[in-house]
Order: structure tokens, then C-alpha cells, then sequence
């Protein structure tokens, strides 16, 4: 994949936490100026790196499967994101992300991508396909950017992601009352909304969340200040 972004005349930047392959990137394209490489542990050297710059247009990659989920959360919830992303991750996490509104699989990762992205399947990649063969089917998925929402906006509706499916086997009710240290506040607050506070969260539609970031504005703020 290296290769192939350099053949394109693309500045690349590798992250690699591997030992052996790091070598490998240096030694092999070494003479390209268009490449640099940022070893380690890419949840730590992705952060410091993409502080003070402009979000890359494109991210391509296997990412390692116990930290997949944290990744693409990181690059979808910056202020500006990622045009597009092709990435291979595990089934599970593939799935989450292109669950549909109001079922059971539908949650705070489904609810970030379809923010800004539309999130296709390209294929389902079954075991035999690597060496050495993992004990999980991966998918390979590609996110398109089709809109811009502003990032305190785009805060605000993670907020209140976060707080309704803080406990997903409970209500609405309980997890914003617990959310906003006052439950008949929060009762109120939901009912205003037309929205059954015994409801549970994966019950709700993508656009029931933009609801609740403005009937819970506090929890978006505090999110910005963190």
C-alpha cells in the first residue's frame, strides 16, 4: 500500500509499531521524499502529529483489530475530517459501523459515521486470506466525507450518544438522569421531545440524537472542555 500511494506521487506518512517492519519501510523507501514513517504505537504518534496539521485527505490501512474502533473514532471526530478512509478491520467492528437506525447493532460508531460519511462494504475477507490466519473474518470498508457539521454541533450529538447508550440495557431515563445528576429533569426534558423516556437507545433514529444534543446542551460542553 506504501508503495502504491508513492507510485501515485501522494506524500504518504506510515504509521508502524512494528520493529521489524519499520526497518523494512526505512531501508525500502529511504531515497523517496515524499515519505515519512512515525514508529510506535500509533494511538500515541497519531494524536501529536495531527495536532497542529490539517486532517490527511485520505487514511488506508489494516488496522490492528483491538484498537480499530479507537482509531477511526479519533479520525471521524476531529474537527476536520479525513475525505476518505479504506480501511480492513474486523467483522464486529464493520458491522457497528453500518448498522441501520433503530437496531440492535446501532450505537455511538454507527451514529459518528453517519454524521459526515457515507460507509459502504467493499468484502468480506475470510481467514484463509492472511498469513498467519487470524481466528476472525475481517471486512474491507471505504467512508466517503458527503458533508461538513460543525464541530461543536458534532460534539454535542456524541454527547448525547454517549450518555444514552451509557448503559444500553437501560432506559433513557436512567441514563440521562444519571447523565444530568437529575431524573425528573431529564424525564421532562425527554418527554418535551416526544420521545418515551422508557425507550432504550438502540430504539432510536440518527436523527433523534441532534434532538437530544440541543435538549442537553450541558453534556456537549462538558465534552468540549475535556
Amino acid at each position: 500500500m506504501t508503495a502504491m500511494c508513492l507510485d501515485a506521487q501522494l506524500h504518504t506518512t506510515a504509521f508502524e509499531i512494528d520493529r521489524g517492519f519499520v526497518s523494512h519501510l526505512q531501508e525500502r523507501f529511504a531515497r523517496e521524499p515524499e515519505f515519512r514513517l512515525v514508529p510506535g504505537d500509533c494511538l500515541k504518534t497519531m494524536a501529536t502529529e495531527m495536532r497542529d496539521s490539517a486532517a490527511p485527505e485520505f487514511v488506508l490501512g489494516n488496522l490492528p483489530y483491538n484498537v480499530a474502533s479507537q482509531i477511526i473514532w479519533y479520525l471521524l471526530g476531529r474537527a476536520n475530517g479525513v475525505r476518505r478512509l479504506v480501511l480492513t478491520i474486523q467483522k464486529e467492528a464493520a458491522d457497528r459501523m453500518l448498522a441501520a437506525e433503530s437496531s440492535r447493532s446501532f450505537g455511538p460508531l454507527a451514529i459518528l459515521c453517519n454524521l459526515e460519511y457515507e460507509t459502504r462494504k467493499i468484502r468480506t475477507i475470510p481467514g484463509e486470506c492472511f498469513y498467519p490466519r487470524p481466528q476472525v473474518t475481517s471486512t474491507a470498508i471505504v467512508l466517503t466525507r458527503v458533508r461538513t457539521v460543525p464541530h461543536e454541533t458534532k460534539t454535542a450529538i456524541l454527547a448525547a450518544a454517549d450518555a444514552a447508550f451509557s448503559a444500553r440495557r437501560k432506559t433513557l431515563l436512567n441514563n440521562f438522569g444519571k447523565a444530568l445528576g437529575d431524573r425528573p429533569g431529564a424525564e421532562r426534558r425527554l418527554t418535551a421531545l416526544g420521545i418515551d423516556p422508557s425507550r432504550r437507545a438502540e430504539s432510536l433514529r440518527q436523527a433523534d440524537f441532534l434532538n437530544l444534543a440541543e435538549a442537553f446542551p450541558e453534556l456537549g460542553q462538558a465534552r468540549m472542555s475535556s
